[in-house]
């Protein structure tokens, strides 16, 4: 067999220095302590940064309340009361849904035939006429047609086909 081999002298030092190691570890861990100076924080000569250090310190929970008692968790008030429902916004009208089936351009006729698929009504709206959802038809072009939303603003909107 070949392999290392060592020698009990070798063996016995190593086994030496192996325990006047760990011998020196447990004494230096038990009874040699740091100087008192490197132990705990330092004071700052920055008054500023001392000062910012004792406000981090401090909890501020008044804004974390706030946000708490915003928060209904499980539908429950603080006070064990279930919540009131949410407030129901004001009077939603239903949107009816009208495509744009075509638009007329022929001389000074102008005009947009608008689908309702629902009730599969028909309807022509000219130029200056108001459209079922409130805008007001400003103009009709080869490719698209502009109208004026409740808020004043224009929309144009292209139709290819």
């Amino acid at each position: 067999m070949s392999g290392l081999r060592i020698s009990s002298a070798h063996f016995k030092l190593g086994a030496w220095v192996t325990f006047a190691w760990l011998l020196g570890g447990v004494f230096s861990w038990i009874f040699i302590g740091p100087p008192a100076p490197l132990v705990g924080a330092r004071e700052s000569r920055n008054h500023v940064a001392a000062e910012l250090a004792q406000a981090l310190a401090r909890p501020v929970i008044a804004v974390d309340l706030a946000a708490l008692e915003r928060v209904k968790l499980w539908g429950m008030e603080r006070n064990g009361q279930p919540s009131a429902p949410p407030q129901q916004p004001g009077t939603v009208e239903k949107k009816i849904p009208w495509n744009v089936t075509a638009q007329v351009v022929r001389g000074n006729e102008r005009y947009l035939v608008l689908f309702q698929p629902e009730s599969k009504a028909i309807q022509q709206v000219r130029v200056g006429e108001k459209m079922p959802d409130g805008t007001k038809l400003l103009s009709v072009e080869l490719n698209s047609f502009t109208v004026r939303l409740p808020n004043g603003k224009k929309r144009t909107t292209e139709l290819h086909g």
